[in-house]
């Protein structure tokens, strides 16, 4: 049963409950209120023995689950920001990310091999026409 559904069978209050619980009443209203989930796992572990649904706290829920997201992410902001520029490459699959994620968006670019590292050479100014494949 939800939240809710108990204090009515039982006819008590916020507070009472989150006494019963051991949390806050503010935690009680917020269940109530934008169905959040229980953090702790002494109150969800409680609510569950009182045969009250809830939902428990994944802190992995609402993380992007994207390869190399902490790479793409600045390269993402300065492709569209920037419309030349250089993009440094230091391991093969970041090489490919970029790569990647430029053919995704129709980027003209080229790619200069180094010693250890590549450089991705971009330009948004190139229209697909002038393209040279």
């Amino acid at each position: 049963m939800t939240i809710k559904e108990y204090l009515e069978r039982n006819h008590m209050k916020n507070t009472e409950l989150a006494r019963l619980v051991g949390c806050s009443p503010a935690t009680i209203t917020s269940i109530l209120k934008y169905d959040t989930a229980v953090r702790n796992p002494e109150h969800f572990k409680k609510f569950k023995e009182l045969g009250i649904e809830t939902r428990a706290y994944d802190p992995n829920a609402n993380k992007k689950k994207e390869s190399g997201t902490g790479y793409l992410y600045y390269e993402k902001i300065q492709v569209a920001m920037v419309r030349r520029s250089d993009i440094y490459c230091y391991t093969h699959d970041k090489l490919n990310a970029v790569t990647q994620y430029l053919n995704g968006r129709r980027i003209c670019y080229y790619v200069i091999p180094k010693d250890d590292y590549w450089v991705v050479k971009y330009d948004k100014t190139i229209k697909k026409e002038e393209w040279v494949q």
